[in-house]
């Protein structure tokens, strides 16, 4: 897939010191790459480092059995012979497969470029759940500084969809000027300042003049999860990484310290920014199905979360996937019944409706990705 999570990797990696203001994204062969400096690189100072959960999440294991090994061995070609730095093949709350492509990537934290959007999903939905926020609460309503542009007129359900109608972006989808950007690194304007720019907060126009209205059209950029994540600052009184790891990540009981990215004045980068081992996002991935099945307001929300609130009917970006939840893109090519969290690079994470059966995949480029859906497909097809 070419050119899915282009804002968020602009943006992450100019805050974060690793490309000059004017510097182009790299590529190879025409799709999108993550080289290892951006992928297990370091975190700037003032990104927010994570305690860990009391009692972590337990890690199965299992040898694969017989109608696995062929898929087993499909990825860990992947892995030995291709751009995937890592891929973990998990049923239930087992790891039937982890490899990785040198020994020593066990340890390292892999930043997402773009999974953090489902991250922040999440977070929405637990504030949802405990009553600080609804569906229908507008931006403006808690953003006061939103209250008379476009931008505050869109609502919560609006923003997780991509529908807030607001300006594009640029034709990468980022919304920050080269000017802009410089001045978020030097912690002279922050994310909340950027969003409210009338360039970035008014309603997308087109050439005859008409104005897009909030939930009228699907259209991938940073804006609306960058929104959210202001919503959940101001809504629960605490910074946007400090309610991540309370909400999400110490009940996904992740082991090691995780880093989530925010602005110099505690905005969360929650298009994606999220640092944490191959083994945490796991057990990341594991909770989120698990949550499924509880039967309550949580999982209610992630069922509508994970199946197709929207059409993409531009394929723009996210070509092989026909319509997107709240910040998770459903209703793969190869496989309808997935949902997924995707990030620029070719870090993926696979789920679907009928089974326990899940994939979670890094790497730094994205030229597999076809082969990925299929590993997937097959593997979701298991009983």
């Amino acid at each position: 897939m070419k050119t899915t999570c282009l804002s968020v990797v602009v943006l992450y990696l100019l805050l974060a010191g690793a490309l000059p203001v004017h510097a182009q994204l790299p590529a190879a062969g025409g799709y999108e790459a993550a080289p290892d400096d951006w992928l297990l690189g370091s975190a700037p100072a003032w990104h927010y480092r994570s305690r860990t959960a009391d009692i972590p999440m337990p890690l199965e294991t299992r040898a694969a059995r017989a109608d696995e090994t062929a898929l087993v061995e499909r990825a860990r070609k992947l892995v030995e012979n291709g751009p995937a730095k890592a891929i973990a093949l998990v049923s239930g709350d087992a790891v039937i497969w982890a490899g990785y492509k040198t020994g020593n990537l066990a340890d390292k934290r892999f930043v997402d470029l773009g999974l953090g959007k489902t991250i922040t999903s999440l977070a929405a939905g637990r504030a949802v759940c405990t009553g600080r926020l609804s569906m229908d609460t507008r931006a403006g309503e808690v953003i006061p500084e939103l209250r008379r542009t476009d931008l505050g007129l869109a609502n919560l359900r609006q923003l997780l969809t991509m529908t807030s109608g607001t300006w594009e972006g640029y034709p990468d989808s980022t919304i920050a000027s080269p000017e802009e950007t410089e001045a978020i690194q030097k912690g002279k304007l922050n994310l909340l300042q950027l969003v409210k720019a009338e360039r970035v907060s008014s309603a997308n126009q087109s050439l005859l003049g008409t104005r897009r209205q909030p939930g009228e059209e699907f259209a991938y950029r940073s804006t609306d999860p960058l929104v959210v994540g202001i919503m959940l600052n101001r809504s629960t009184g605490m910074p946007y990484a400090k309610y991540v790891e309370q909400e999400v990540l110490l009940p996904a009981g992740i082991r090691s310290p995780a880093i989530i990215g925010q602005d110099r004045f505690g905005y969360g980068l929650a298009d994606g920014s999220l640092r944490m081992t191959l083994e945490d996002w796991v057990r990341m991935a594991i909770w989120l199905r698990e949550r499924m099945d509880a039967q309550d307001c949580f999982s209610k929300y992630l069922e509508d979360a994970t199946t197709t609130r929207v059409p993409n009917r531009t394929k723009k970006f996210g070509s092989a996937f026909e319509g997107y939840g709240y910040f998770i893109w459903t209703d793969n090519s190869r496989l309808h019944d997935s949902f997924w969290a995707i990030g620029h690079g070719g870090q993926r994470i696979a789920w679907n409706h009928r089974n326990q059966r899940i994939i979670v995949a890094f790497s730094n480029v994205e030229n597999y990705m076809d082969e990925l859906y299929l590993l997937y497909r097959d593997w979701a097809n298991l009983p």
